[in-house]
C-alpha cells in the first residue's frame, strides 16, 4: 500500500516486484489506481494510502503479508488512513513497515506503527505515553509531544521488530545517482498557470543570455 495515488508510482512499484521476484506472473499483480478498481483474488494487490480510505469497505482483511511503504504517515490514528488501515494490519499474520524517515524523537508517532506490528508490546497508549512521552497532565488534558527513556525504546525495538539502517550502512550498496530528464506535458493546466510558467520560461531564458563565460 503506497501513500502516492498516481499511476506512474503503483506501476513503478509494480515493476519491483517483477524484478527482485521474477517468478510472480503479471496477472498475479493487481494494481488499484482508482476508487472504481477493486481488490482481487491475485497474489499481489497494489494500492495507495489515498484511495485506501476511499476503498475501506471493499477492501477485505483476508491478506497474510501487508507491506506499507512510507509507513510514518500512519503516525496519527484519527487520519483516515490510518483507521482503514490499523484493520487490515491487525488481522494480517505478517506486517512489514517501512520508513526512511526517523522518529525517535517524537516516540507517540511510533505508537501506532509499534502497534500494527505487534498490538501486545504495548497495549496501553497511555503507559506508553508516560514510560517514553514524558506525558505531562495540562489544564486541558494529557500533553505527549515529549520524549523520555529514549535508549530504552530504542534497545526494545531493535531488539524486538525494529531493523534500522543509517544511510552510512547502506551507501555502498546503492547505484550512482542518476540525473534525468522528465517532460511533463501541460495538459489540463489552466490558461493562468500556463502564462505564469511562459514568464517564468522567459526571465529564465533572459538570464541565461545575460551570463558570460
Amino acid at each position: 500500500m503506497y501513500r502516492d495515488p498516481k499511476c506512474g508510482v503503483l506501476l513503478r512499484r509494480e515493476s519491483a516486484f517483477h524484478r527482485w521476484l521474477p517468478s510472480i506472473k503479471s496477472d498475479n499483480i493487481n494494481v488499484i489506481v482508482t476508487g472504481r478498481d477493486s481488490q482481487s483474488a491475485s497474489l499481489i494487490n497494489i494500492v495507495s494510502f489515498d484511495l485506501l480510505g476511499k476503498m475501506d469497505k471493499t477492501i477485505t482483511s483476508n491478506f497474510r503479508v501487508i507491506v506499507i511503504d512510507e509507513s510514518h504517515f500512519l503516525k496519527n490514528v484519527k487520519t483516515a488512513r490510518c483507521k482503514s488501515a490499523m484493520p487490515l494490519l491487525k488481522s494480517a499474520r505478517r506486517v512489514i513497515l517501512l520508513s526512511g524517515t526517523p522518529a525517535m524523537s517524537r516516540p507517540a508517532e511510533l505508537y501506532t506503527q509499534i502497534a500494527a506490528v505487534r498490538p501486545s508490546f504495548f497495549p496501553r497508549f497511555h503507559d506508553f505515553g508516560l514510560r517514553y512521552c514524558d506525558a505531562k497532565q495540562m489544564p486541558w488534558g494529557w500533553d505527549y509531544s515529549g520524549s523520555s527513556n529514549m535508549n530504552e525504546l530504542k534497545l526494545l525495538l531493535e531488539e524486538s521488530i525494529m531493523i534500522r539502517r543509517l544511510k552510512s550502512d547502506v551507501l555502498s550498496q546503492l547505484p550512482a545517482k542518476q540525473r534525468k530528464m522528465v517532460v511533463v506535458a501541460p495538459d489540463g493546466i489552466n490558461a493562468k498557470t500556463k502564462a505564469a510558467l511562459a514568464a517564468a520560461a522567459t526571465e529564465m531564458a533572459q538570464g541565461f543570455k545575460s551570463v558570460s563565460y
